[in-house]
């Protein structure tokens, strides 16, 4: 444990303290209601999160980062808590931090901190359930169905629930050509991974879809 850690710790605790005395609330917003409420949900700011990190286990700077993004979120400033938690995932490659930071981008709806999270969280924990899914999840939303599969195979790999369905009902959504590569890519898993239940109903519903 560093020296300086304990005071810098220290430090933080009394400006937390004394700048939440300080802070006079706005009015708000339905926006910033739900944003509270998800950020809460996932304990970031309050006491008993559900991530235990210990924070002596850093270096000074990443500590100030973790500490300070705390302080941020009990302000209402939720965009510089994501800010900071990124940077300290990035700094330190603590498994606990880079979960606690990927919760904080999914309340935020952030798909650039969740898409950097995963590829950080599968380098550092490779085959991660949770980072699978949200690189599947993220490649979808980029169009890239094959990397979404990919993905959803390292899940199926692991006995893990791969969710093909729900990339096949997105389908309908498509264009003719994009559910055709889909349908494509599909039964060539099939083909991999035959007596998959949840493949081949996936199959029949992209069938539906495409008419074919």
């Amino acid at each position: 444990m560093h020296k300086s850690a304990p005071l810098l710790f220290t430090c933080l605790l009394g400006l937390s303290l004394t700048g939440c005395a300080s802070i006079t609330g706005s009015a708000s917003t339905p926006a910033v209601d739900e944003t509270t409420n998800a950020i809460k949900q996932e304990g970031i700011g309050q006491p008993g999160s559900t991530t235990p990190i210990e924070y002596a286990d850093f270096e000074p700077e990443t500590l100030y980062l973790l500490l300070s993004a705390e302080i941020a979120a009990q302000r209402g400033r939720y965009d510089v808590t994501l800010v900071n938690y990124l940077k300290a995932a990035q700094q330190s490659r603590d498994k606990n931090v880079i979960e606690r930071a990927m919760l904080i981008a999914q309340s935020l709806n952030s798909d650039n901190a969740q898409k950097r999270l995963a590829k950080l969280w599968l380098d550092v924990d490779p085959g991660n359930l949770q980072a699978l899914r949200v690189s599947a999840i993220q490649a979808v939303k980029r169009n890239e169905m094959e990397a979404a599969l990919g993905y959803m195979e390292q899940i199926l790999n692991q006995g893990g629930d791969a969710d093909f369905d729900s990339l096949a009902v997105m389908a309908g959504n498509l264009p003719p050509e994009q559910q055709q590569e889909l349908l494509a890519l599909y039964e060539k898993m099939a083909r991999r991974h035959p007596d998959t239940p949840d493949l081949e109903y996936s199959i029949a519903l992209l069938l539906k879809i495409t008419g074919d």
